[in-house]
């Protein structure tokens, strides 16, 4: 019985092409995607061993003066709404309000300022604090311009609202930066007692 003989197993040339591209290094774009993603990855574990920046920590002390007071204020407001406060009492404890958000906002824009001179978890708690603190300026502003429009509706449900949401996200902030103040004050006793058993 004849054999047919085989042939030998060819590709086409544009196969072979294709199997030549993938043996070839990465492209331009890939490698510098690769770099870029390997110096963030170097600059994510040099901030995770930066230690704690003392002129960051004391702005945060600073804000945290502002927003207890700011915090105050607010509550304050929500309780003339029981009391039935005139509404020329109304305006002064927004405009203190307001001037204790703008102190707030300059000592924001500090932080954000030096954020990259901050360890990891400093620079986490900065980034909270921004959507917080312009949320409030936000709603400050519907506050007061509501006021400007209608001081004979102080009793209204929509300034009712306004009110009480002033009061529960002035409190949200300086809840905020009480806890990293907190926390930088646990982690310093922490790491003072690890430095004292080190020694023993």
């Amino acid at each position: 019985m004849n054999m047919r003989k085989l042939k030998p197993f060819t590709l086409p040339a544009a196969a072979l092409f294709l199997l030549a591209m993938t043996a070839l290094p990465a492209a331009p774009q890939q490698q510098a995607e690769n770099e870029q993603a390997a110096a963030a990855d170097t600059h994510q574990r040099a901030t995770n061993t930066r230690p704690d920046s003392r002129y960051i920590h004391n702005l945060f002390k600073q804000i945290a003066v502002e927003t207890a007071q700011l915090d105050r204020n607010a509550e304050e407001l929500e309780g003339y709404q029981r009391s039935l406060a005139e509404w020329e009492s109304h305006a002064v404890q927004l405009n203190l309000i307001r001037e204790h958000v703008n102190e707030a906002g300059k000592l924001e824009q500090k932080l954000r300022a030096a954020r990259e001179a901050g360890s990891a978890w400093q620079q986490d708690a900065i980034d909270r604090v921004y959507p917080l603190l312009k949320e409030l300026a936000d709603n400050l502003e519907s506050t007061i311009s509501f006021l400007n429009a209608h001081q004979d509706r102080l009793m209204s449900n929509a300034y009712r609202d306004l009110v009480r949401q002033n009061a529960e996200m002035s409190h949200n902030l300086h809840k905020t930066i009480e806890e990293s103040l907190d926390y930088a004050k646990n982690k310093g006793e922490l790491e003072a007692l690890n430095r004292e058993v080190g020694r023993q």
